[in-house]
Protein backbone atom coordinates (compact mmCIF):
# COMPACT_ATOMS: atom_id res chain seq x y z
CA UNK A 1 0.00 0.00 0.00
CA UNK A 2 1.37 3.40 -0.93
CA UNK A 3 2.04 6.19 1.55
CA UNK A 4 -0.72 8.24 -0.09
CA UNK A 5 -3.22 5.41 0.42
CA UNK A 6 -2.20 4.96 4.05
CA UNK A 7 -2.55 8.72 4.61
CA UNK A 8 -5.99 8.69 2.98
CA UNK A 9 -7.11 5.75 5.15
CA UNK A 10 -5.86 7.52 8.28
CA UNK A 11 -7.75 10.68 7.31
CA UNK A 12 -10.96 8.73 6.67
CA UNK A 13 -10.63 6.88 9.98
CA UNK A 14 -9.97 10.16 11.82
CA UNK A 15 -12.99 11.80 10.17
CA UNK A 16 -15.18 8.84 11.15
CA UNK A 17 -13.86 8.97 14.71
CA UNK A 18 -14.43 12.73 14.85
CA UNK A 19 -18.03 12.27 13.71
CA UNK A 20 -18.58 9.50 16.28
CA UNK A 21 -17.11 11.63 19.08
CA UNK A 22 -19.21 14.63 18.00
CA UNK A 23 -22.34 12.48 17.98
CA UNK A 24 -21.63 11.15 21.49
CA UNK A 25 -20.84 14.66 22.77
CA UNK A 26 -24.09 15.99 21.27
CA UNK A 27 -26.04 13.11 22.82
CA UNK A 28 -24.46 13.78 26.24
CA UNK A 29 -25.01 17.53 25.94
CA UNK A 30 -28.68 17.14 24.97
CA UNK A 31 -29.20 14.79 27.91
CA UNK A 32 -27.64 17.20 30.42
CA UNK A 33 -29.13 20.42 29.08
CA UNK A 34 -32.49 18.83 28.37
CA UNK A 35 -33.05 17.40 31.84
CA UNK A 36 -35.21 20.37 32.95
CA UNK A 37 -34.26 19.68 36.57
CA UNK A 38 -32.80 23.18 36.71
CA UNK A 39 -34.56 25.93 34.71
CA UNK A 40 -32.82 26.72 31.39
CA UNK A 41 -31.86 30.27 32.37
CA UNK A 42 -29.94 28.99 35.40
CA UNK A 43 -28.34 26.18 33.41
CA UNK A 44 -26.99 28.78 30.98
CA UNK A 45 -25.77 31.03 33.82
CA UNK A 46 -23.96 28.05 35.36
CA UNK A 47 -22.51 27.15 31.96
CA UNK A 48 -21.44 30.76 31.39
CA UNK A 49 -19.76 30.91 34.80
CA UNK A 50 -17.91 27.65 34.12
CA UNK A 51 -16.93 28.85 30.66
CA UNK A 52 -15.35 31.95 32.17
CA UNK A 53 -13.61 29.86 34.85
CA UNK A 54 -12.00 27.59 32.24
CA UNK A 55 -11.40 30.48 29.80
CA UNK A 56 -13.26 28.96 26.84
CA UNK A 57 -13.98 31.92 24.59
CA UNK A 58 -16.23 29.95 22.23
CA UNK A 59 -18.19 28.61 25.22
CA UNK A 60 -18.46 32.08 26.79
CA UNK A 61 -19.97 33.52 23.61
CA UNK A 62 -22.34 30.58 23.19
CA UNK A 63 -23.60 30.50 26.78
CA UNK A 64 -23.81 34.30 27.02
CA UNK A 65 -26.12 34.31 23.99
CA UNK A 66 -28.14 31.38 25.35
CA UNK A 67 -28.44 33.03 28.78
CA UNK A 68 -29.75 36.19 27.11
CA UNK A 69 -32.21 34.14 25.06
CA UNK A 70 -33.40 32.47 28.28
CA UNK A 71 -34.02 35.91 29.84
CA UNK A 72 -30.92 36.44 31.99
CA UNK A 73 -30.48 40.05 33.09
CA UNK A 74 -27.29 42.11 33.07
CA UNK A 75 -27.05 41.66 36.84
CA UNK A 76 -27.49 37.89 36.64
CA UNK A 77 -24.84 37.61 33.94
CA UNK A 78 -22.37 39.85 35.76
CA UNK A 79 -22.95 37.86 38.97
CA UNK A 80 -22.30 34.57 37.14
CA UNK A 81 -19.06 36.02 35.77
CA UNK A 82 -18.07 37.36 39.20
CA UNK A 83 -18.63 33.90 40.70
CA UNK A 84 -16.24 32.44 38.12
CA UNK A 85 -13.70 35.12 38.98
CA UNK A 86 -13.88 34.26 42.69
CA UNK A 87 -13.49 30.54 41.98
CA UNK A 88 -10.39 31.16 39.86
CA UNK A 89 -8.97 33.62 42.37
CA UNK A 90 -9.67 31.14 45.16
CA UNK A 91 -7.78 28.46 43.27
CA UNK A 92 -4.80 30.76 42.86
CA UNK A 93 -4.99 31.71 46.53
CA UNK A 94 -5.07 28.05 47.54
CA UNK A 95 -2.05 27.22 45.38
CA UNK A 96 -0.16 30.23 46.74
CA UNK A 97 -0.93 29.19 50.32
CA UNK A 98 0.32 25.66 49.63
CA UNK A 99 3.53 27.00 48.12
CA UNK A 100 4.08 29.44 50.97
CA UNK A 101 3.34 26.70 53.51
CA UNK A 102 5.83 24.40 51.83
CA UNK A 103 8.48 27.12 51.75
CA UNK A 104 7.89 27.88 55.43
CA UNK A 105 8.36 24.19 56.27
CA UNK A 106 11.60 24.10 54.28
CA UNK A 107 12.73 27.28 56.00
CA UNK A 108 11.89 25.90 59.46
CA UNK A 109 13.76 22.71 58.61
CA UNK A 110 16.82 24.75 57.66
CA UNK A 111 16.59 23.77 54.01
CA UNK A 112 16.23 27.36 52.77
Amino acid sequence: MSVANVTLLKRRWTMELDRAIDAKYNEFSKFVYGSKIIPSKYIELIALSNSVAVDCKHCIKHHYQKARTEGASDKEISTAIAIAMTVRAGKCRGVANEIIGGLEELEEGGML
